[in-house]
């Protein structure tokens, strides 16, 4: 290999991890702020100050490799895990499994566009699951996700609220898939236009124009572990324009994205003539006229925050990593481009090769190392929270939050909100991804702190 391009892709995996930190030449006024949080604690390097061992690695990569492993092995023998599905040896989805995972149905009063939802169009909804085709013993077949994209409840981009005019929380939203990430096809509608996946975060209904499908298991399993890959480690960036394939020009990459690496010697140049020095080269997934994935090379400039392979998995990586997304707009169930509290953690801990549910009951469940505090005082939680460390998953209500830390008699935790109600008493649309002390509430709830229930110490 060149030894510029080795030395330049060292270079780019440690600036990968570095984070700006906010300057406030003009002093704080200019960026609101929640009460008892100073512009310093915008900047992860003041958490990582306070932790000692922040630069120690947690666990190695064939350490997470094994948990990983070890959680696949357990729900192997679950008909609705991903990981039933994923070993190769589960060709099939049994009649009961499969309608139950085709369960969701358009609840008796909801709304479109501030109305109420008519019959008929629940009923057309509820129809297009396609459940007439459900046999005894239905096959599986394997895809890749195009880009990121919505998983839906049912099998439609139709908005529906439980309020008028709450168009922010649409209740057929289950939450997104990335782009090149695997999934297994469970079921379709009838005109194929929708399908049914299982991933290992998330399952529900995608669109027919963001799936491809894999000729077979072995192709499949093949773009899931890839020999060599990068990762996106910051909250989001897109690819540079290509004027001759509007597949890859802008093409917007975030978080947690998974994509093959392609050796600089295997390909030449760019439809363009562009020989991409000092550039990665990544295989962005597309599909044929028949509906199979196929691949298209694209440049990715080592100065953007990337990683080859998953990122070494200390607390100081965590937070200055989790601080790239600071100040981002919140998406429900990751609408809108954008994050909730869960798919926050999702994509964070996705950096570190682990797969973290999307949803805060199945964080809460996760089998790690847990704190449980559903019946510690308020004093207890706050002595107990002196000791956990940063990166940790709060498990608040209905909500998770990430932990910072403890400082000046406060406990902080890095938020993806809609609203929360400030010390002081004062309700705020936080509507994105915020420091706040412990001190703020949950709307309708108690106090963050009060709240908590169990933390997630991620080893």
């Amino acid at each position: 290999m060149n030894p510029y391009f080795r030395i330049v892709r060292v270079a780019a995996a440690v600036a990968a991890l570095s984070v700006p930190v906010p300057s406030f030449a003009g002093g704080s006024r200019f960026v609101r702020t929640a009460p008892s949080v100073s512009a310093e604690m915008l900047s992860p390097s003041f958490w990582e100050s306070l932790d000692k061992k922040a630069g120690e690695v947690i666990l190695s990569a064939d350490e997470i490799l094994a948990v990983g492993k070890e959680a696949a092995s357990a729900a192997e023998n679950d008909e609705m895990s991903f990981f039933h599905y994923a070993s190769g040896r589960n060709g099939s989805v049994t009649q009961s499994a499969l309608l139950a995972f085709l369960d969701a149905d358009v609840p008796e009063r909801c709304y479109k566009d501030g109305d109420v939802v008519p019959d008929d169009l629940r009923k057309r909804l509820s129809a297009s699951r396609n459940l007439s085709a459900v046999g005894e013993s239905n096959p599986v077949s394997y895809g890749v996700i195009l880009r990121r994209g919505n998983v839906r409840l049912l099998p439609t981009d139709e908005i529906l609220t439980g309020e008028e005019f709450a168009l922010s929380h649409d209740i057929l939203q289950a939450g997104i898939v990335m782009m090149s990430e695997p999934v297994v096809v469970l079921h379709s509608t009838a005109d194929s236009s929708w399908h049914f996946v299982v991933s290992a975060t998330c399952r529900g209904w995608v669109p027919d124009e963001n799936l491809a499908f894999c000729h077979n298991f072995a192709e499949w399993d093949k773009c899931r572990n890839p020999a060599d890959f990068l990762v996106v480690t910051e909250s989001r960036f897109s690819l540079d324009h290509d004027r001759l394939n509007a597949r890859i020009s802008g093409a917007e990459l975030f978080l947690g994205t998974k994509l093959a690496l392609v050796p600089y010697a295997e390909w030449g140049e760019s439809a363009e003539g562009r020989e991409g020095y000092d550039c990665y080269i990544v295989r962005i997934p597309d599909k044929s006229q028949g509906g199979f994935l196929m691949f298209h090379n694209a440049y990715v400039p080592c100065s953007r925050s990337v990683s080859v392979g998953y990122v070494p998995y200390t607390r100081a990586n965590l937070l200055r990593i989790s601080f790239s997304c600071l100040g981002e707009r919140f998406g429900w169930r990751g609408m809108y481009g954008a994050r909730d509290d869960a798919q926050f953690v999702t994509e964070l801990y996705r950096v570190f090769g682990f797969d973290v549910p999307r949803s805060v009951s199945g964080i809460a469940a996760m089998d790690v190392p847990t704190i449980g505090m559903r019946s510690s005082t308020s004093s207890h939680k706050k002595s107990l929270l002196k000791y956990v460390p940063a990166g940790s998953i709060l498990v608040a209500g209905n909500r998770v939050l990430l932990y910072l830390g403890t400082y000046g008699g406060e406990q902080y935790a890095l938020s993806a909100s809609e609203s929360d109600v400030l010390p002081g008493g004062r309700t705020a649309r936080t509507m994105g991804v915020s420091v706040l002390p412990l001190s703020a509430g949950i709307p309708s709830a108690g106090t963050l702190a009060d709240e908590i229930s169990a933390v997630k110490v991620m080893y």
